[in-house]
């Protein structure tokens, strides 16, 4: 009778499960119904941490649970550890006689443990932990009708904490694509919005996003009364990280201007903030210029950027070569200070790799050879419709399965 009351203290415990996808509450509830169904003085969800190979308590029942769930310890240690290697349920009914248990958690915990039924939990086809319960309340020791008891327990728990799981990992995912699309409104709304009048010239800019933010980025700022302050640059990597870096890049552009500072002494700040500021493998490639209108010369440095194309009336491109690095890979570097003259009717095309290295499902770049080629159709365009038939050619090369961000910009001389 006592065996079949326990039983269905075990539906009632499925029931409540049942009830709640809240994923630390199904824990709990695990967790405190095993203490109760084994009449035990604690018990324990125990994870496995994979990457540091240690094992964790995520909840822990009893006098000393607050404590215990501070402590971690090497995933081949102690009964727990057995557990996990072997992947078997276990009993002891003794552990002082046992030279599989490990002290260490009883010291630290100032608990003693006494006998230890424990099984592990599957989710998926792997182990991701083990449940434990210790000490039997009346002083007696654990049996092989427990332990089964607590693998029946531990199948039912594992399939109710998966649902849990699953829907934590649901909402989580819900909330972090709001959050992506919020942060993606507001990146676009950092980007200018082409309302800069530069006399003698017009300017295009073309952006499209790969996910929902990037790390893409370009801008057009007055500079003075006769020049305009103008930069395009691809951050290192994709989605959130590569905006941040994005985002920091423009707030100190922007001050530069305010301040009237030089290409070179703005690029130089940029790469060494960068250096400092960033993970090691997170770089930036920029193109920084200042156009003068009145002069008809463009200023700029290229730092490790793809070469901007200069395409002339007759329909002739010409790439402007250099051989600088990208900002982010040396604290100090020198960085080359070019000038280039803009005849009449010449168009200054700047991009980023999200264009020229626009694959299609065969893994074929768009590639160089074919910009040149929709490139020469320019002059017979105007540069609206020049930026946008080349924007759509590369995005219509990928059949719209774009794997990088696109830029453009385009000035082109009246």
């Amino acid at each position: 009778m006592a065996e079949q009351s326990r039983y269905r203290k075990l539906l009632d415990v499925v029931k409540m499960l049942n009830a709640s996808l809240d994923f630390d509450k199904t824990k709990a509830v695990i967790m405190e119904q095993a203490k109760v169904v084994f009449k035990a003085e604690a018990s324990s969800l125990i994870f496995l941490d994979t990457e540091k190979n240690e094992l964790y308590f995520d909840v822990a029942t009893g006098e000393k649970g607050e404590k215990i769930k501070e402590i971690r310890f090497p995933a081949d240690k102690g009964i727990a550890g057995w557990i996990i290697q072997n992947e078997k349920p276990l009993l002891v009914k003794d552990v002082s006689a046992d030279p599989r248990f490990f002290q260490g958690v009883d010291k630290k915990s100032e608990f003693v443990t006494k006998s230890i039924i424990g099984v592990p939990v599957w989710i998926n086809g792997k182990v991701i932990g083990l449940i434990e319960v210790l000490n039997k309340e009346d002083g007696g020791a654990f049996n092989s009708r427990d332990l089964k008891l607590l693998q029946t327990f531990a199948d039912l728990a594992a399939l109710n904490l998966k649902n849990a799981m699953w829907h934590k990992d649901t909402l989580e995912k819900e909330r972090m694509e709001a959050d992506l699309r919020i942060a993606g409104e507001i990146q676009e709304r950092l980007l200018p919005r082409d309302d800069i009048s530069i006399e003698g010239y017009q300017y295009v800019a073309r952006y499209r996003a790969c996910r929902s933010v990037g790390g893409d980025y370009y801008d057009v700022l007055p500079y003075g009364e006769d020049q305009v302050l103008f930069v395009i640059a691809d951050v290192s990597g994709k989605g959130a990280p590569a905006a941040l870096v994005m985002s920091t890049l423009r707030a100190y552009l922007h001050s530069a201007v305010r301040f009237k500072m030089n290409l070179a002494d703005i690029v130089n700040q940029l790469n060494s903030s960068i250096f400092r500021d960033t993970e090691a493998q997170r770089f930036v490639t920029l193109v920084l210029g200042k156009l003068d209108k009145k002069r008809h010369a463009i200023e700029y440095v290229n730092a490790g950027h793809n070469y901007p194309a200069l395409l002339s009336e007759e329909g002739s491109v010409r790439f402007l070569e250099s051989n600088d690095i990208p900002l982010g890979i040396l604290e100090e570097y020198d960085f080359s200070l070019h000038t280039l003259p803009l005849d009449r009717k010449e168009t200054l095309i700047l991009y980023t790799d999200g264009i020229t290295e626009s694959m299609d499902s065969e893994e074929n770049l768009y590639g160089e050879k074919a910009f040149v080629k929709d490139l020469e159709k320019g002059p017979r365009e105007s540069l609206e419709a020049f930026s946008q038939n080349l924007f759509d050619r590369a995005f219509d090369f990928a059949r719209g399965k774009q794997t990088d961000d696109m830029t453009l910009l385009l000035f082109r001389r009246e």
